[in-house]
């Protein structure tokens, strides 16, 4: 046997190995890390500057599964930030921007901005799913539940949400990820083999999103709009609202503007009510993202800007914003600059007005 065969061997041998430890250290210790903070911009950028090297870590053939799982999906949380942000820009452009070809061309500009970060958002989040579909096996295939580990539950998890994140990314980016269709209905069928006491609610809220969104696709009988406040108003209690995040997000997409404006509503009184648990801070963070960027649409659409405070949101629609300055008060006393030259120094005085002759 060449001598080049067994050290073939051992590199391969070590490469698993090197996978491995790349898969527990991330998961085992950089999760729980990122977890605790409520800095999602943060924890979202960390997942985009370690792509390439979790992968460069290992061989080609051994990707880090389970690692970049979790890198996949909060570099997506990136893109879908982006996305919020320019799809808010224009429903402001839509409302303030006077009528004509500058509006047109303002809203036409934010919604191209807005497609191609849901483009990359969906492009992540897909990968998250088709990794956890590496790791796990095919997951929703049939209606059995994957082998999992307690300590890979979260990482299930994460991939399941990154699924219909994928799906919902995907559908407003005009389809350009050609993410499959049955997306929704394959987490729908594996999101029970999660325990809903452990997980906030977000298994029953997972499987209620997908029949909504898949019309039919539930058991007869049951109401999916209710199992999904259900799931969220469990959800609340424990701390981490990703649940009134789904039912936002389903909500919107539907075109239920009442129960957008229901979520908004329950998942700010619930801060109030109940103290986010430490422990998943970022996630709870996450959700409230999701949750604060409907309440923009709706501001921006009724008065012109986003949310100015939180869990407030407009009582009835007023008229569109006039573009005047908001905080000038209606009588300036130094609205007149006092040291301006009167239009009539330095000009001839107006001659008198000629009066008739005494008879």
């Amino acid at each position: 046997m060449p001598k080049s065969v067994p050290l073939l061997l051992v590199l391969v041998a070590l490469s698993g190995c090197v996978r491995k430890t790349v898969d527990r250290f991330t998961t085992q210790r950089v999760v729980p890390t990122a977890l605790r903070t409520g800095d999602v911009d943060r924890v979202c950028k960390i997942g985009e500057a370690l792509g390439h090297p979790l992968q460069a870590a290992t061989a080609e053939k051994n990707p880090p599964d389970r690692a970049m799982i979790i890198a996949d999906a909060v570099a997506g949380i990136c893109d879908e930030a982006r996305a919020f942000a320019h799809q808010a820009d224009g429903v402001v452009a839509q409302t303030v921007v006077p009528a004509g070809a500058g509006r047109v061309a303002a809203v036409k500009d934010a919604l191209a901005l807005e497609e191609r970060s849901r483009e990359r958002a969906a492009l992540r989040f897909h990968s998250a799913w088709k990794r956890s579909n590496r790791v796990f096996g095919e997951l929703g295939a049939d209606s059995s539940c994957p082998r999992v580990r307690e300590r890979d539950e979260l990482t299930l998890l994460v991939g399941l949400v990154s699924g219909t994140i994928a799906m919902l990314n995907d559908k407003a980016s005009g389809g350009r990820n050609a993410v499959p269709l049955d997306t929704l209905s394959r987490v729908g069928r594996v999101a029970p083999c999660l325990d809903d006491a452990t997980w906030w609610g977000v298994p029953s809220a997972l499987q209620a999103s997908a029949w909504i969104v898949v019309p039919g696709s539930g058991p007869e009988g049951v109401d999916p709009w209710a199992q999904l406040r259900e799931a969220a108003e469990r959800g609340e209690k424990s701390g981490v609202r990703l649940g009134w995040a789904l039912y936002a997000e389903i909500a919107d997409n539907a075109d239920e503007p009442e129960r957008v404006r229901e979520a908004v509503k329950a998942y700010f009184a619930s801060e109030a009510a109940h103290p986010r648990d430490p422990d998943y801070a970022m996630l709870d963070e996450y959700g409230r993202s999701i949750v604060l960027h409907q309440s923009d649409l709706i501001w921006a659409a009724e008065r012109g800007h986003r949310t100015p405070r939180a869990g407030e949101l407009p009582t009835a629609p007023s008229a569109p914003p006039t573009g005047d300055d908001p905080f000038a008060p209606a009588d300036d006393p130094f609205g007149a600059d006092p040291f301006a030259e009167d239009a009539t120094d330095g000009a001839a005085p107006e001659a008198p007005a000629p009066t008739e002759a005494p008879e």
